[in-house]
């Protein structure tokens, strides 16, 4: 069986799971201090935290490991010299496999499988670039990057997502700096280009654009975007990893 695939679940997936809108912020690279700060407005790494119980129960009584989620503290919390997007490590695993789930929890349509997409594709060696959002010594935020296919083909592109983000912290822009990091970070490796699928206009902040020959099955033109990262604007029907279809 080929290692890609173009499924409907495939397809739920990145319509459903990608369309998550992450706003505002921005914070620090394990690479650059030249980041704006960002604040957590009051209570809200608390409320984050009572968010992320409710998720466990619901996942069936499982307890987060304790990297999942950052100690509260009062007020506002400037992040400025705490807050770090970085490479995910081994020892990482387990939180972002918790944080994945504890993310979709309650998400309208989530096909509920995206702790496993993301396991699989790394058991793969499938992901191109797995970040993750680190506040305090724990697991806030991740990201993937796959390979896809275009006509059948490899020629350096890669999908975006999923992307997760601690219940409570959602909307406060760590899910941008993610994807922005991720990006860059793609363009520097000599990435050519990226696809996603999912908001048109929250995407489009990134630099995605439906102008494109880019096709997926039967998604609306205007909901699968691309961003051409280096060469030539690419054409034909994209082909993600076989691994989102694990369930």
């Amino acid at each position: 069986m080929s290692s890609f695939c173009r499924h409907s679940k495939a397809v739920a997936f990145r319509r459903r799971g990608l369309s998550e809108a992450f706003r505002g912020g921005n914070v620090r690279s394990v690479e650059s201090e030249r980041s704006p700060p960002r604040c957590i407005p009051r209570g809200g790494l608390f409320r984050a935290r009572r968010l992320h119980a409710v998720a466990a129960q619901r996942l069936g009584g499982r307890e987060a490991p304790l990297r999942t989620l950052a100690v509260a503290a009062p007020g506002w919390v400037r992040e400025t010299n705490r807050m770090i997007v970085r490479p995910e490590k081994p020892e990482d695993i387990p939180s972002i496999r918790t944080l994945t789930d504890a993310a979709f929890v309650g998400v309208e349509h989530s096909s509920r499988t995206e702790a496993a997409i993301v396991d699989a594709l790394r058991a793969a060696d499938a992901l191109t670039l797995s970040l993750v959002a680190e506040l305090q010594g724990s697991i806030i935020g991740h990201v993937g990057f796959s390979p896809v296919l275009i006509d059948g083909r490899d020629i350096g592109w890669s999908g975006l997502g999923p992307v997760s983000v601690s219940p409570g912290l959602q909307r406060g822009g760590v899910g941008s700096a993610l994807i922005k990091q991720g990006l860059d970070k793609l363009a520097r490796r000599g990435a050519q280009g990226c696809v996603v699928l999912g908001d048109p206009d929250y995407y489009g902040r990134f630099g995605f654009s439906s102008d494109h020959a880019l096709r997926y099955g039967d998604v609306p033109a205007g909901y699968f975007q691309s961003l051409l990262l280096a060469g030539e604007l690419a054409a034909g029907e994209v082909t993600y990893h076989a691994a989102f279809e694990a369930t």
